[in-house]
Protein backbone atom coordinates (compact mmCIF):
# COMPACT_ATOMS: atom_id res chain seq x y z
CA UNK A 1 0.00 0.00 0.00
CA UNK A 2 1.09 3.31 -0.80
CA UNK A 3 1.27 6.28 1.90
CA UNK A 4 -0.14 9.48 0.80
CA UNK A 5 2.93 10.94 0.17
CA UNK A 6 3.78 8.54 -2.81
CA UNK A 7 0.47 8.65 -4.60
CA UNK A 8 1.17 12.22 -4.75
CA UNK A 9 4.27 11.91 -6.03
CA UNK A 10 2.98 10.05 -8.70
CA UNK A 11 0.21 12.38 -9.55
CA UNK A 12 2.81 14.78 -10.18
CA UNK A 13 5.06 12.37 -12.39
CA UNK A 14 1.82 11.48 -14.33
CA UNK A 15 1.20 15.45 -14.99
CA UNK A 16 4.45 16.33 -15.72
CA UNK A 17 4.35 13.23 -18.31
CA UNK A 18 1.33 14.53 -19.88
CA UNK A 19 2.41 18.34 -20.18
CA UNK A 20 5.32 16.17 -22.24
CA UNK A 21 3.09 14.66 -24.29
CA UNK A 22 1.51 17.65 -25.60
CA UNK A 23 4.80 18.65 -27.66
CA UNK A 24 5.89 21.39 -24.89
CA UNK A 25 8.96 19.26 -24.15
CA UNK A 26 10.35 17.53 -27.16
CA UNK A 27 11.11 14.18 -25.93
CA UNK A 28 14.86 12.52 -27.60
CA UNK A 29 15.20 9.15 -27.54
CA UNK A 30 18.62 7.33 -26.27
CA UNK A 31 18.83 5.53 -29.74
CA UNK A 32 18.68 9.11 -31.60
CA UNK A 33 20.37 10.86 -29.52
CA UNK A 34 23.17 7.80 -30.10
CA UNK A 35 22.74 7.92 -33.66
CA UNK A 36 23.11 11.46 -34.35
CA UNK A 37 26.65 10.91 -31.99
CA UNK A 38 27.71 8.06 -34.39
CA UNK A 39 27.11 9.75 -37.51
CA UNK A 40 28.58 13.46 -36.25
CA UNK A 41 31.93 11.49 -35.37
CA UNK A 42 31.88 10.03 -38.78
CA UNK A 43 31.44 13.41 -40.31
CA UNK A 44 34.16 14.78 -37.94
CA UNK A 45 36.59 11.97 -38.52
CA UNK A 46 36.59 12.50 -42.44
CA UNK A 47 37.11 16.25 -42.03
CA UNK A 48 40.30 15.59 -39.65
CA UNK A 49 41.19 13.23 -42.33
CA UNK A 50 40.83 15.95 -44.74
CA UNK A 51 42.96 18.53 -42.86
CA UNK A 52 45.82 15.81 -42.32
CA UNK A 53 45.54 15.82 -46.39
CA UNK A 54 44.00 12.33 -46.63
CA UNK A 55 42.83 12.18 -50.56
CA UNK A 56 39.84 10.18 -49.93
CA UNK A 57 39.12 12.69 -47.28
CA UNK A 58 38.73 15.21 -49.76
CA UNK A 59 36.57 13.01 -52.27
CA UNK A 60 34.14 12.62 -49.80
CA UNK A 61 33.84 16.48 -48.61
CA UNK A 62 33.58 17.38 -52.23
CA UNK A 63 30.73 14.80 -53.30
CA UNK A 64 29.34 15.74 -49.98
CA UNK A 65 29.26 19.31 -50.26
CA UNK A 66 27.96 19.29 -54.30
CA UNK A 67 24.94 17.16 -52.56
CA UNK A 68 24.34 19.42 -50.57
CA UNK A 69 24.69 22.58 -53.26
CA UNK A 70 22.26 20.46 -55.34
CA UNK A 71 19.83 20.34 -52.87
CA UNK A 72 20.28 23.83 -51.98
CA UNK A 73 19.74 25.20 -55.57
CA UNK A 74 16.51 22.64 -56.05
CA UNK A 75 15.01 24.14 -53.84
CA UNK A 76 15.75 27.85 -54.23
CA UNK A 77 14.43 26.97 -57.61
CA UNK A 78 11.43 25.64 -56.35
CA UNK A 79 10.77 28.21 -54.16
CA UNK A 80 10.85 31.05 -56.60
CA UNK A 81 8.57 28.81 -58.49
CA UNK A 82 6.16 28.03 -55.68
CA UNK A 83 6.10 31.97 -55.36
CA UNK A 84 5.88 32.92 -58.85
CA UNK A 85 2.73 30.39 -59.12
CA UNK A 86 1.25 32.51 -55.98
CA UNK A 87 1.73 36.27 -57.29
CA UNK A 88 0.55 35.40 -61.05
CA UNK A 89 -2.85 34.70 -62.35
CA UNK A 90 -4.00 31.19 -63.74
CA UNK A 91 -4.46 30.79 -67.01
CA UNK A 92 -7.25 28.51 -68.73
CA UNK A 93 -5.34 26.25 -71.25
CA UNK A 94 -5.69 26.48 -74.92
CA UNK A 95 -7.64 24.19 -76.55
CA UNK A 96 -5.62 22.88 -79.62
CA UNK A 97 -7.26 22.63 -82.64
CA UNK A 98 -6.01 21.69 -86.13
CA UNK A 99 -6.70 24.28 -88.84
CA UNK A 100 -7.19 20.88 -91.21
CA UNK A 101 -9.60 19.76 -89.27
CA UNK A 102 -13.30 19.85 -90.09
CA UNK A 103 -16.73 19.80 -88.68
CA UNK A 104 -17.54 16.61 -89.90
CA UNK A 105 -16.03 12.77 -88.99
CA UNK A 106 -13.68 10.88 -91.45
CA UNK A 107 -15.58 8.09 -93.35
CA UNK A 108 -15.55 5.44 -91.94
CA UNK A 109 -14.49 1.51 -93.24
CA UNK A 110 -16.22 -0.64 -91.04
CA UNK A 111 -20.10 1.20 -90.07
CA UNK A 112 -20.24 1.33 -86.28
CA UNK A 113 -22.74 -1.04 -85.03
CA UNK A 114 -24.70 -0.81 -81.64
CA UNK A 115 -23.54 -2.75 -78.70
CA UNK A 116 -25.81 -6.27 -78.06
Amino acid sequence: MRSNAATAEWRAINRVSEIGGSMLFPRFGIRWLLSLMVVMAAIFFVVRQAVLGRAWAYGVIAAVGFGVLLFVTFASFFLLVFLLARVLPVRKAMVAESPFATDKLPPQIIPPREPT
